[in-house]
């Protein structure tokens, strides 16, 4: 797909539901996923292998959070790489996702949806 290992990960603050919503999302629990048990803004660039092709977030549903993963994981994403986010359309996730100046999508999926960022 990517020419190389495709580097797959997923961050969360627990593991509630996160192989649930990935199966919903992607139809299987990817092979080459790395999942993280932690807060996603807490992450240091020593703890991954950098570039990230594709990245899945499902964090506290709050503006400030959010944006701080995204700040903090955009410059390791990949160019054509993708973030993955759940609940964009639910609580202040909403909020931040307006934010985003990159090209996106929502896919109806649960209550709060999936979106699909395109890193270029």
């Amino acid at each position: 797909m990517f020419g190389h290992k495709t580097s797959f990960y997923a961050v969360d603050v627990a593991k509630r539901g996160v192989k649930e919503t990935m199966k919903q999302a992607f139809g299987a629990w990817p092979d080459n996923l790395t999942f993280l048990c932690k807060p996603g803004q807490d992450v240091c660039e020593n703890e991954i292998e950098t570039p990230v092709d594709i990245l899945f977030v499902d964090a506290e549903h709050t503006f400030d959070t959010t944006m701080a993963i995204l700040n903090r994981w955009e410059p390791w994403v990949a160019k054509r790489g993708t973030i993955i986010m759940d609940d964009v359309q639910y609580f202040q996730v909403k909020q931040a996702w307006w934010q985003i100046n990159h090209p996106k999508a929502v896919v109806q999926c649960g209550i709060g949806g999936i979106g699909i960022i395109e890193i270029g």
